[in-house]
């Protein structure tokens, strides 16, 4: 069950950013911020994409 999970988390990504690379101006950005359930300082962490 968690490899699936693990799987379709992974083809839920791509597809999120190649739609929104899709979107984007040649040399834009795209910064995602994710959060999980800890409390502290690792709890959120910034991805940034440079594939455009």
């Amino acid at each position: 069950m968690r490899e699936a999970l693990r799987e379709q988390s992974r083809f839920d990504w791509e597809a999120f950013l190649t739609h929104r690379a899709r979107e984007l101006r040649l040399g834009g950005q795209l910064t995602v911020l994710g959060c999980d359930g800890r409390r502290d300082e690792r709890a959120c962490d910034v991805a940034v994409d440079r594939r455009v």
